[in-house]
């Protein structure tokens, strides 16, 4: 199996404290999840307050760009140094922070989280879980969709991109089986830092529930 080196990704101990989590959101127009994975600084071997710092990510994050009628209602959640196994957690009662209908699954707005690299683990989407009515018009971002989703994207830009500033926060992807699993690393999981965040001028189907075991 090839090493981390050769993927471009980064070994196990090159993060502080690597975590993904995947959140489950009620919308208007059914159930959706969304994945991230950040680098939480300060925060190593500290995994009984991991879960609600990933739980308040969301709600600094993805909350404000959100329609008051879709909720965080529950969350899976890995901490990659501490257990390769998700553990579900319930915060305080979470859900967006605009006071206006969505749109329909078809039509959420969606971003791309780019590690820089040319191949086919660069990039993941991110789809926007309760897009509101008026930002998007015929399958692609009205001028209203497009200047609030850059707005979304300065957002998490100075706040989970922060390891280029010293921040506490920092979004990565992680590959669960990228590499060979140890005892160390039992997973099997290799990184990559995100280097960049796209708005796509298309909007697209938001995901439904995946019936496979997380991660």
């Amino acid at each position: 199996m090839p090493s981390a080196s050769d993927l471009g990704m980064l070994p196990r101990n090159s993060l502080f404290w690597p975590c993904s989590a995947r959140y489950i959101v009620q919308t208007r127009f059914g159930w959706t999840e969304q994945t991230l994975s950040f680098d939480l600084f300060g925060m190593q071997n500290t995994p009984a307050l991991t879960p609600a710092c990933l739980w308040a990510l969301w709600s600094l994050l993805v909350a404000p760009a959100t329609v008051y009628s879709s909720s965080l209602i529950w969350m899976e959640w890995v901490a990659w140094h501490s257990t390769p196994l998700a553990q579900p957690y319930i915060g305080p009662f979470t859900r967006g922070q605009i006071v206006k209908d969505t749109v329909s699954r078809d039509d959420q707005l969606v971003l791309v989280l780019h590690s820089g690299h040319a191949d086919d683990y660069a990039g993941r989407r991110f789809f926007l879980p309760g897009t509101p009515v008026g930002w998007s018009k015929d399958g692609v971002l009205t001028q209203a969709g497009w200047d609030n989703g850059l707005t979304m994207l300065n957002a998490w830009a100075m706040s989970a991109l922060a390891w280029y500033c010293s921040g506490q926060v920092s979004l990565i992807h992680a590959y669960p089986g990228a590499v060979d699993v140890t005892t160390e690393n039992l997973a099997g999981v290799a990184y990559r830092l995100v280097s960049d965040m796209r708005l796509c001028q298309y909007v697209d189907k938001a995901p439904v529930l995946s019936e496979k075991l997380w991660p």
